[in-house]
């Protein structure tokens, strides 16, 4: 994660060549002037989860506890989301529904591997081989046999609307 000013963004010091410690940006003064700046900010597997608000499988003991109690609080630089990866590889759909009926209010956002969003305003443009799927349960239970919506590589969801575009 680099901000357009070249700073450091990660949440933790640095060592520099003399061996001390610099401080750098933390990670709330990131979340409060990043998207000012025109920054870019990237992640994979785990590190995009991160990114959401709400962090699915963030369990200490690994990656098959959807919501553990005490963990899964993210970086929230995708407010009211929550993120999870290698989505459609793994099976996961069944997952995301579960978390959405705990939590209705998040906007559930599962990315498959070798594919990713990036977000410009309140659009999450998707790239790379596979799709994502975007869950919107705020409203109740989407009707339907698939109860998120598919976007595939060069299509657009717009975050707020939550509607694809």
């Amino acid at each position: 994660m680099i901000p357009s000013d070249g700073r450091s963004a990660e949440g933790r010091g640095e060592l520099n060549r003399s061996g001390n410690p610099t401080p750098v940006l933390q990670v709330n003064d990131l979340k409060k002037h990043f998207p000012l700046r025109g920054g870019l900010l990237g992640g994979s597997s785990a590190g995009a989860s991160i990114q959401s608000e709400y962090m699915p499988r963030g369990h200490p003991l690994g990656n098959t506890v959807v919501d553990a109690e005490g963990y899964e609080r993210g970086f929230g630089f995708l407010r009211g989301c929550a993120v999870d990866q290698h989505f459609f590889a793994r099976n996961r759909t069944r997952d995301m529904t579960g978390l959405m009926t705990r939590y209705p209010p998040y906007l559930g956002i599962g990315i498959d591997e070798a594919t990713a969003i990036v977000v410009k305003g309140s659009v999450a443009e998707v790239i790379g081989r596979s799709k994502v799927g975007f869950y919107d349960w705020s409203k109740g239970k989407p009707s339907g046999d698939q109860d998120y919506i598919e976007v595939k590589t060069g299509e657009s969801f717009d975050l707020i609307r939550r509607a694809k575009r």
